[in-house]
């Protein structure tokens, strides 16, 4: 019998579930920093400590809402149920940068921060992106769906990107600048609206076709210890692991520092918008091209030359003193992260194909739940990394314009965090021989064959 394909308006719905949580994640990644040191005026280093604890829980919660999803059911499926937690999810985002005027001292504005990111990060977030990214696997079993509800994806979170850096600062710069909490508060109000359609839009628009079932024959529910065993000898899977790691850090690190760079180092507050957006476009681009690259070239080529891109940013930047060649930077840097991002995560049904291969039980929530365990921590280590830049470099919020020592730390501080972790990903991918195309079909296979038998 014929398997149901998913259709092109079913893979772009599933995208729009990535845009619903990609704008939440890039907009604390990029601005939340800044809006804590510049606007609420609370020193870098509470905020790098707030940031870090936060990002250490969120990484740890990953692994408990999976284990809720796995063991649940409902009548819209096992994981498309979770992505409704993007309304609530639009509510912390407006709270986050809304600070109430009866906050007056350091002290309330940081618990403010701390208490609507506890919520926001580990509980909301984790909750929509581990059973969405673990949706893959259960919306189709045919490998060129399971690629292009990736690619989709990838394309989804680009297209958030280039959002917000599109309306972010141009709407905080329009109502009084970035120092002014109103701009932020009119900013905060547009991104809550995107994120309620597109959440919307994905839950209605998605459909998952196959059951996942974590039972075993006596019908009792497979206990967490017996769903380590298959990932504690496998090595594709630990390599996937460090690679998405690394990447996170130099995601997280070039996000957070160069809005940063833009307004002290070249002095351009103006800038961040059309330098992000230019970045977050060509990586649109390419995360579209992959659809084609993704058939053409193995995924293990196409990340290594979307690594080397990178590096070569980073030595863009190290020159830039102008528009044009921070221009050249956000070019490069977009085309590198749309062939590494996009091909890493459509790694992961690779990874629970040899999974299943190998142990015989299926896995997409444990792995998916280890994806975003990685990025998180990756996310965590970096924004302690972060804040510890900002407080060695003597920044100081209350000033309009930095010493040359603050940055020139912080330059060297995105180039040495993003290139070092680049790096990384880029040996372990040199070494992710297990996964190929031609293995994975091979994997496919003979599962197929062992079910029907």
């Amino acid at each position: 019998m014929q398997k149901e394909r998913a259709s092109l308006r079913e893979k772009l719905s599933y995208g729009t579930g990535a845009v619903a949580y990609c704008i939440e994640t890039t907009l604390i990644l990029t601005y939340l920093m800044l809006f804590c040191s510049d606007v609420l005026r609370i020193n870098v280093a509470i905020i790098g400590v707030i940031m870090t604890v936060v990002k250490v829980l969120d990484a740890i919660s990953d692994l408990i809402i999976t284990s809720i999803a796995d063991r649940g059911n409902s009548r819209w499926g096992k994981y498309r149920i979770w992505i409704l937690n993007g309304i609530p999810l639009a509510v912390c985002v407006l709270l986050m940068f809304w600070s109430p005027v009866f906050l007056t001292s350091e002290l309330s504005k940081a618990l403010w921060v701390l208490a609507i990111y506890l919520v926001m990060t580990p509980i909301l977030e984790t909750a929509i992106v581990c059973p969405f990214m673990a949706m893959n696997v259960t919306m189709s079993e045919d490998t060129k769906d399971r690629l292009d509800f990736s690619n989709a994806r990838a394309l989804g979170e680009s297209t958030a990107q280039i959002i917000l850096s599109l309306i972010a600062m141009p709407i905080i710069l329009y109502f009084g600048g970035y120092k002014n909490i109103l701009g932020w508060r009119v900013m905060s109000a547009v991104v809550a609206v995107i994120i309620v359609i597109c959440t919307l839009n994905c839950f209605f628009g998605t459909k998952e076709r196959i059951y996942v079932s974590y039972e075993d024959a006596e019908g009792h529910q497979i206990k967490w210890r017996e769903k380590f065993r298959p990932i504690l000898g496998n090595r594709p899977f630990w390599k996937l692991m460090t690679i998405i790691f690394f990447l996170m850090a130099h995601a997280y690190a070039s996000s957070s520092l160069f809005a940063y760079i833009c307004i002290y180092n070249l002095g351009h507050e103006e800038w961040v918008s059309p330098l992000l957006t230019t970045g977050f476009a060509v990586q649109t681009l390419i995360t579209g091209a992959l659809f084609y690259l993704g058939r053409r070239f193995e995924k293990r080529v196409i990340m290594l030359a979307g690594g080397l891109c990178v590096l070569i940013a980073n030595g863009c930047l190290v020159f830039a003193n102008g528009f044009a060649m921070a221009a050249a930077y956000e070019v490069l840097l977009g085309t590198g992260n749309g062939l590494f991002m996009g091909i890493s995560f459509a790694m992961l049904p690779d990874v629970a194909d040899y999974t299943e291969w190998k142990s015989g039980i299926v896995l997409p929530g444990i792995i998916s739940a280890f994806a975003t365990f990685a990025m998180k921590f990756g996310g965590a280590v970096t924004t302690s990394l972060v804040g510890a830049a900002l407080t060695f470099s003597h920044y100081d919020e209350l000033l309009s314009v930095q010493s040359a020592y603050t940055c020139r730390i912080l330059l060297l501080s995105l180039i040495a965090i993003s290139g070092v972790s680049i790096l990384l990903s880029m040996v372990m991918v040199w070494r992710m021989k297990e996964i190929t195309s031609q293995l994975v079909t091979t994997y496919r296979k003979e599962i197929d064959a062992r079910i029907k038998r």
